[in-house]
């Protein structure tokens, strides 16, 4: 039998419930172990293509990561125009 952690028991029950900033600040940065300085926190935007602005609400780049083989990628919130998806 498995042990969870209780970091992980509240991680789990996080993506069990309604999205939460503050929630979703700490797990990310615990998940990708990000420093200060990974963290941009831009404000909300609009949909920046017209592709997407039928399903996009708005989108806010909150931090960029890069690995150990200097990989990078950003870790963007996006808020969907319909609840359902």
């Amino acid at each position: 039998m498995a042990i969870v952690s209780d970091k992980t028991k509240i991680y789990l029950k996080m993506l069990e419930e309604k999205f939460d900033i503050n929630s979703f600040h700490s797990f990310i940065q615990d998940l990708l172990n990000l420093k200060q300085e990974d963290i941009i926190n831009e404000r909300e935007q609009g949909a920046t293509s017209e592709q997407y602005k039928h399903y996009i609400s708005t989108s806010q780049l909150y931090a960029k990561y890069e690995d150990e083989k200097r990989r990078s990628i950003g870790v963007i919130i996006i808020r969907l125009q319909d609840k359902k998806n």
